[in-house]
C-alpha cells in the first residue's frame, strides 16, 4: 500500500483535505444532502482518494451504471478506470428505478446489500450511493438492522462504509438514531 498516514484516507484534493483533514479508518460516514447536492462527487473523491492510497473499494450505485460511473469520474478529473481495470474498484450496480416499491421489496435490498458486504471482505472501503430508493417504502426496524449491521461490520472487520442519502426520505426521529449510529 501506498498510505501517507497509516490507517487514514484523505481526497487527494487538497481543498477538501485541508477543510476535512484525513480520516481515519475504520468508519461509517453518512453523506446527506438534497439532489444535486455533491454527495455523490464526496464520496467519489473519497473513492478516489483511497484508490490512490492502495486501499481496495467497492462501490454500489444505485444513481448509474458501471460505464456511467467510470465516466462521470473521468470528467471530474477522477480517472480511477486504472484501479477498475486491475480489480482493486468493483462496482456493482443496482437497477432500482421503475420498480414496484414495498416493503418486502426494500427489506430484500437492504438484505442483499448487508449480505455482498459480509461475502466481499476482501474490499477495505463500501461506498454505496445512494440507499435513498431502497429505504423510500422500508420499514423503520429493516433501515435500523441495515445501519447496525454496517456498524458490525465497521467494529467487527475493520472495515469503512460510506453511504450517501437524501435525508428527506427518513423522519427526523429515524434520522435522529441514524446518524447516532454512524461515526461520520
Amino acid at each position: 500500500m501506498l498510505i501517507d498516514e497509516k490507517g487514514c484516507i484523505k481526497s487527494l484534493n487538497s481543498e477538501l483535505d485541508r477543510r476535512i483533514g484525513v480520516i481515519k479508518l475504520p468508519f461509517l460516514w453518512i453523506i446527506e444532502g438534497p439532489n444535486d447536492s455533491g454527495k455523490s462527487v464526496l464520496a467519489q473523491q473519497y473513492a478516489y482518494g483511497a484508490l490512490n492510497l492502495g486501499y481496495r473499494l467497492l462501490y454500489i450505485t444505485t444513481e448509474t451504471g458501471v460505464r456511467g460511473l467510470l465516466k462521470n469520474m473521468r470528467q471530474i478529473s477522477l480517472d480511477v478506470t486504472h484501479h477498475f481495470l486491475t480489480g482493486s474498484l468493483m462496482i456493482f450496480e443496482l437497477h432500482v428505478k421503475n420498480l414496484k416499491w414495498d416493503k418486502e421489496l426494500s427489506s430484500k435490498f437492504l438484505d442483499l446489500i448487508v449480505k455482498t458486504v459480509n461475502r466481499l471482505q476482501i474490499y477495505d472501503i463500501f461506498i454505496i450511493d445512494s440507499l435513498t430508493y431502497l429505504v423510500t417504502h422500508a420499514e423503520e426496524k429493516d433501515i435500523l438492522n441495515f445501519f447496525t449491521e454496517m456498524r458490525n461490520v465497521v467494529d467487527d472487520h475493520e472495515k469503512s462504509v460510506i453511504i450517501t442519502i437524501h435525508p428527506y426520505a427518513f423522519n427526523q426521529d429515524l434520522l435522529i438514531r441514524m446518524r447516532s449510529i454512524c461515526d461520520i
